[in-house]
């Protein structure tokens, strides 16, 4: 979406509602802003499901993510990542800076540094393979101490592409059946998946940052339990 300063009025976001009424400051006492001019830009609107702010206030800049439902497992992530990667400079993931926990509202740091989206239309393909390609051997080792939410893997994906199948064959029926006999074999050949780790779940070139040469994770309201080379081919695609 284009970023906007004009926030919307969504009720089912009871953050957002707050932060349009009373300002960020105090809807997030935690954040003691003291009642400085704040700039928001809305960087992300799902309607009914969720918002992502840009917050500046001074030399401070912030995410504010706001929410339908209950944040409370993306909250502890956070810490938990946090707790998993003191000492390691090898990667970033934004820390949680405060919670309402009344009003679904979660702030985090803002990593600064181009994504690999961007990378990638400055020519620089290699530098965001680089990226996902070190978050990757990083997340196939780290441990959370969190429920790691809903699965994503084979089994999940091989239950979705009965629908891709039929797109195919909408479209063009020498295309579906090709795609149903791909979709057999894949069934066939279904790896056996190993202890699950925790997944990013919609790891994309706009989720990966090069925050001063590390990678930087954000956005992690999809995570879930899977298999390492399924954020790869999320990543690829």
């Amino acid at each position: 979406m284009k970023p906007t300063t004009v926030l919307p009025d969504d009720p089912a976001l009871p953050g957002l509602a707050a932060i349009r009424v009373a300002g960020l400051a105090r809807a997030v006492p935690a954040l003691g802003l003291d009642g400085g001019p704040v700039e928001l830009v809305l960087r992300a609107y799902q309607p009914g499901s969720h918002a992502t702010l840009e917050a500046r206030a001074a030399r401070r800049r912030f995410a504010v993510k706001a929410y339908a439902d209950d944040p409370a497992p993306e909250a502890a992530l956070y810490e938990a990542i946090a707790a998993g990667l003191v000492g390691d400079s090898r990667i970033r993931v934004p820390p949680l800076l405060a919670r309402e926990r009344d009003l679904r509202l979660l702030v985090v740091a803002w990593l600064e540094g181009p994504t690999a989206h961007e990378l990638l239309r400055r020519g620089q393909g290699e530098r965001a393979g680089e990226l996902g390609a070190r978050w990757l051997q990083r997340a196939a080792t780290l441990r959370v101490q969190v429920k790691l939410g809903p699965p994503f893997g084979a089994p999940q994906v091989l239950r979705r592409a009965g629908e891709w199948v039929a797109a195919f064959r909408a479209a063009n029926d020498s295309l579906g059946t090709a795609a149903a006999m791909l979709v057999g074999m894949l069934a066939r050949t279904e790896p056996r998946e190993e202890a699950p780790r925790l997944v990013h779940g919609s790891l994309h070139d706009r989720n990966i940052l090069d925050v001063g040469g590390a990678p930087g994770v954000i956005d992690w309201q999809r995570f879930g339990q899977g298999p390492v080379e399924l954020e790869a081919g999320m990543f690829l695609a």
